[in-house]
């Protein structure tokens, strides 16, 4: 792979997470946010959240679970590509 491949690849992805934004949140709620940029991804935070997910809405938590373990893959599968570029014999593809 070669770094103008992979910037191609992340480039799609973000276009990718930006249109499902786009999908989801036609308008920002008109509203102030209740939780901000740094408590969303504070651990302790998203545990509170969970168990209260849990108990009044179940398909919120499997939801909130999805997208965190899918972050993790995400995070997975760039570090392959890094890991690509730097060994470009690898043989993960």
């Amino acid at each position: 792979m070669t770094l103008d491949e992979f910037k191609d690849i992340l480039q799609k992805d973000e276009a990718f997470a930006r249109e499902g934004l786009e999908a989801i949140f036609k308008e920002l709620p008109d509203r102030p946010a209740l939780v901000g940029k740094h408590e969303a991804k504070n651990w302790n935070h998203l545990r509170e959240v969970m168990a209260e997910a849990e108990k009044t809405c179940p398909r919120a938590a499997d939801t909130i679970y999805w997208l965190l373990w899918h972050d993790v893959l995400r995070k997975q599968r760039v570090k392959r590509m890094a890991d690509d570029l730097y060994d470009p014999e690898a043989d993960w593809k």
